[in-house]
Protein backbone atom coordinates (compact mmCIF):
# COMPACT_ATOMS: atom_id res chain seq x y z
CA UNK A 1 0.00 0.00 0.00
CA UNK A 2 1.36 3.41 -0.97
CA UNK A 3 0.86 6.16 1.63
CA UNK A 4 2.03 9.11 -0.43
CA UNK A 5 0.29 10.21 -3.60
CA UNK A 6 3.37 12.15 -4.71
CA UNK A 7 6.83 11.06 -5.68
CA UNK A 8 9.17 10.71 -2.68
CA UNK A 9 11.49 13.34 -4.22
CA UNK A 10 8.76 16.01 -4.19
CA UNK A 11 9.09 16.55 -0.41
CA UNK A 12 11.75 19.03 0.72
CA UNK A 13 12.91 18.29 4.28
CA UNK A 14 12.69 21.47 6.34
CA UNK A 15 12.88 22.72 9.89
CA UNK A 16 11.16 25.74 11.45
CA UNK A 17 13.31 28.01 13.57
CA UNK A 18 11.55 29.67 16.49
CA UNK A 19 12.22 33.06 18.06
CA UNK A 20 13.79 31.13 20.96
CA UNK A 21 16.61 30.02 18.64
CA UNK A 22 18.32 33.39 19.13
CA UNK A 23 18.59 32.81 22.90
CA UNK A 24 21.81 31.72 24.48
CA UNK A 25 22.25 27.98 24.99
CA UNK A 26 21.69 28.48 28.74
CA UNK A 27 18.13 29.68 28.06
CA UNK A 28 17.19 26.63 26.00
CA UNK A 29 15.99 23.16 26.71
CA UNK A 30 12.43 22.55 25.66
CA UNK A 31 10.04 24.83 23.84
CA UNK A 32 6.41 25.57 24.75
CA UNK A 33 5.35 22.24 23.21
CA UNK A 34 7.90 20.33 25.29
CA UNK A 35 10.08 19.70 22.24
CA UNK A 36 13.82 19.53 22.76
CA UNK A 37 15.51 22.28 20.73
CA UNK A 38 19.09 21.42 21.68
CA UNK A 39 20.03 20.70 18.06
CA UNK A 40 19.42 24.32 17.19
CA UNK A 41 21.25 25.45 20.30
CA UNK A 42 24.34 23.72 18.99
CA UNK A 43 23.66 24.98 15.43
CA UNK A 44 23.13 21.48 14.06
CA UNK A 45 20.15 21.70 11.76
CA UNK A 46 18.12 18.60 11.22
CA UNK A 47 17.10 19.53 7.67
CA UNK A 48 18.69 21.21 4.64
CA UNK A 49 16.01 23.96 4.55
CA UNK A 50 15.49 26.25 7.56
CA UNK A 51 12.37 28.41 7.86
CA UNK A 52 12.38 31.42 10.14
CA UNK A 53 12.56 35.15 10.69
CA UNK A 54 16.30 35.15 11.42
CA UNK A 55 19.49 33.35 10.47
CA UNK A 56 21.18 31.05 12.95
CA UNK A 57 24.67 31.96 14.14
CA UNK A 58 27.42 31.09 11.64
CA UNK A 59 24.84 30.55 8.87
CA UNK A 60 26.44 30.44 5.42
CA UNK A 61 23.69 29.02 3.19
CA UNK A 62 21.22 30.47 0.73
CA UNK A 63 18.58 32.95 1.94
CA UNK A 64 15.20 33.47 0.29
CA UNK A 65 14.28 36.88 1.67
CA UNK A 66 10.51 37.43 1.79
CA UNK A 67 10.69 40.62 3.86
CA UNK A 68 10.59 44.20 2.64
CA UNK A 69 14.06 44.87 4.10
CA UNK A 70 17.51 43.88 2.83
CA UNK A 71 18.92 40.86 4.70
CA UNK A 72 21.68 43.06 6.12
CA UNK A 73 19.09 44.73 8.36
CA UNK A 74 18.73 41.52 10.35
CA UNK A 75 22.14 39.93 9.72
CA UNK A 76 23.78 42.31 12.20
CA UNK A 77 21.73 40.77 15.00
CA UNK A 78 22.93 37.28 14.10
CA UNK A 79 26.45 36.19 14.99
CA UNK A 80 28.73 35.64 11.99
CA UNK A 81 25.97 35.00 9.44
CA UNK A 82 27.30 35.31 5.91
CA UNK A 83 24.84 33.85 3.43
CA UNK A 84 26.41 32.45 0.27
CA UNK A 85 23.54 33.81 -1.83
CA UNK A 86 20.46 35.96 -1.28
CA UNK A 87 17.36 35.48 -3.41
CA UNK A 88 14.74 38.21 -3.62
CA UNK A 89 11.35 37.62 -5.22
CA UNK A 90 9.67 40.79 -6.48
CA UNK A 91 5.96 40.74 -7.29
CA UNK A 92 4.84 42.71 -10.37
CA UNK A 93 3.01 45.42 -8.43
CA UNK A 94 4.16 48.99 -7.81
CA UNK A 95 4.80 48.60 -4.05
CA UNK A 96 6.80 45.38 -4.37
CA UNK A 97 8.75 46.79 -7.33
CA UNK A 98 9.74 49.89 -5.34
CA UNK A 99 10.75 47.79 -2.32
CA UNK A 100 12.84 45.64 -4.66
CA UNK A 101 14.54 48.72 -6.08
CA UNK A 102 15.33 49.96 -2.57
CA UNK A 103 16.86 46.59 -1.63
CA UNK A 104 18.81 46.48 -4.92
CA UNK A 105 20.32 49.91 -4.16
CA UNK A 106 21.17 48.84 -0.59
CA UNK A 107 22.95 45.69 -1.83
CA UNK A 108 24.69 47.70 -4.56
CA UNK A 109 26.01 50.21 -2.00
CA UNK A 110 27.38 47.31 0.05
CA UNK A 111 29.32 46.10 -2.99
CA UNK A 112 27.36 42.88 -3.54
CA UNK A 113 27.60 41.09 -6.86
CA UNK A 114 24.06 41.51 -8.25
CA UNK A 115 22.27 39.49 -10.93
CA UNK A 116 18.74 40.16 -12.13
CA UNK A 117 16.57 37.36 -13.50
CA UNK A 118 13.22 38.19 -15.05
CA UNK A 119 10.85 35.24 -14.63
Amino acid sequence: MRHFAQDSTSFIPHQCLSDNDNKSTDDRGTDDRGTDDSNIATHKSLAPVLLGNHMPADFNGIVLNTTTRPVNDFMAATNNSKPSRVLELIRPDATSTQEGRNKYKAYQQLGYDLTHFKV
